[in-house]
């Protein structure tokens, strides 16, 4: 089995435990995460990501604001980067971000990683 969600696509995620308790998915409660995973990675069924937050205790000095106006709102930081399988969590696409910040995401990403 594979995905189809893109780089820059924020997904909610059913928590991992929910399917084998018999829960249906909480969408009020769904862990949202940015997918930052290359296409190629699409074959398998995981995702690398990085989780949005909302930070009640104010934004850290990594994190980067999702833009205002979006249907998710918080804090993606560059620090907590996951794999998933994604299809076992159950994925949904809520939103997508715009070049300009996901750019900025990924810029942050390789400066990190390289």
């Amino acid at each position: 089995m594979s995905h189809s969600f893109n780089p820059g696509d924020i997904v909610e995620l059913q928590h991992p435990d929910a399917g084998s308790l018999g829960r249906e998915m909480d969408y009020k409660n769904a862990r949202k995460v940015l997918i930052i995973s290359i296409p190629e990675f699409k074959a398998t069924n995981y995702a690398i990501v990085i989780p949005i937050t909302t930070r009640n205790n104010g934004p850290q000095k990594t994190d980067i604001p999702l833009p205002v106006g979006m249907p998710v709102s918080g804090y993606i930081d560059p620090l907590q980067i996951r794999t998933i399988d994604i299809v076992a969590r159950n994925g949904v696409k809520v939103a997508t971000l715009g070049n300009s910040v996901f750019n900025e995401i990924s810029r942050r990403v390789k400066m990190l990683i390289a």
